[in-house]
C-alpha cells in the first residue's frame, strides 16, 4: 500500500512540476489547477484511505485528483462555470458598446 501511496504522490508530484497554469489560453486566462484521472476508482479510494493528506497534498500544488465517479461532474461544472464566464463577457460587451459607440460619434 505505501508503494502505491508513493506512486499517487509521484505523480501528484510530476503533474504539479510542469506548471500548466504557466500557459495562458484564449482571452489570457490561465489554469488554475489540473486534473489527475485515476481510471479505477478502488485505486483512488485505497490511497486517500491510506493517506488522509494525499488530496490535501495533491491540492496545494493545484492538482485535484478525481476517480471516474467524480470525473464527468467535475468537467460539467467547468464546463458551466465557462459558459458563465463567456455570457458575462459578452454581457459586458453589449453594455459598453452604447457608450464606446457614444464616444466615436461625431455629435459627442
Amino acid at each position: 500500500m505505501d508503494e502505491h501511496v508513493k506512486s499517487v504522490r509521484r505523480h501528484v508530484d510530476e503533474l504539479s512540476a510542469k506548471s500548466y497554469g504557466k500557459y495562458s489560453m484564449e482571452g489570457g486566462t490561465t489554469l488554475d489547477f489540473v486534473i489527475m484521472f485515476v481510471p479505477q476508482e478502488a485505486a483512488m479510494q485505497l490511497a486517500v484511505s491510506a493517506d488522509a493528506t494525499l488530496w490535501n497534498y495533491a491540492f496545494e500544488r493545484n492538482v485535484v485528483i478525481t476517480g471516474e465517479q467524480n470525473l464527468f461532474s467535475l468537467l460539467r461544472l467547468l464546463q458551466i462555470a465557462w459558459t458563465q464566464q463567456r455570457q458575462a463577457d459578452n454581457r459586458n460587451r453589449c453594455s459598453d458598446w452604447p457608450t464606446r459607440w457614444w464616444s466615436a460619434s461625431p455629435c459627442s
